[in-house]
């Protein structure tokens, strides 16, 4: 019986909302329509704020692990290779024999690409002495050997640079 009588009287309504009765009612209210704007907006000027790069990665040797970039300011560079700590942005891919490539929206500015291929998965830069176990990559293709290029030396900037191809280097 309960049932008829609530399809006789159509949907159940959705309660109301009581009136804002305090000031901080009332400045709530004055907010919430410039927080629907931002909202609304925040698509746009992130699109102004990044720029898409297609990053490229080539000479895999593996297809184990996974390939880690990272993209770094000059203040985050030394530390990600000297001490593992993450950079700006950090992204990874699995690795396919020769070559891998997608795009990422990469903000404007400054920044050096780091790869390192994680090939055992630990998440680590394994070295043996001052060589890496894994492979390495950097932005610009510096030639390097012993340490790592200085931030000049692989450096972009984004938007002037639509396209980062990294050689991955085994040794």
């Amino acid at each position: 019986m309960h049932a008829q009588n609530r399809s006789q009287t159509g949907p159940i309504s959705s309660p109301r909302f009581p009136v804002p009765c305090c000031a901080a009612d009332s400045f709530v209210s004055f907010l919430r329509p410039l927080c629907l704007l931002s909202l609304c907006l925040a698509p746009a000027l992130g699109a102004a704020w990044a720029e898409p790069v297609r990053i490229t990665l080539t000479d895999i040797e593996s297809t184990e692990g996974i390939l880690r970039v990272a993209v770094c300011s000059e203040q985050s560079y030394r530390g990600a290779i000297d001490h593992n700590r993450p950079c700006e942005i950090n992204l990874g891919r699995r690795p396919q024999f020769d070559q891998v490539s997608w795009i990422a929206d990469v903000p404007k500015g400054t920044w050096a690409f780091v790869l390192f291929h994680d090939q055992n998965g630990d998440g680590i830069s394994n070295r043996l002495g001052f060589l890496p176990t894994e492979g390495v990559g950097y932005s610009n293709n510096p030639r390097f050997l012993f340490g790592i290029p200085e931030f000049d030396d692989v450096a972009v900037n984004i938007p002037h640079t639509t396209e980062i191809v990294i050689e991955t280097k085994y040794f």
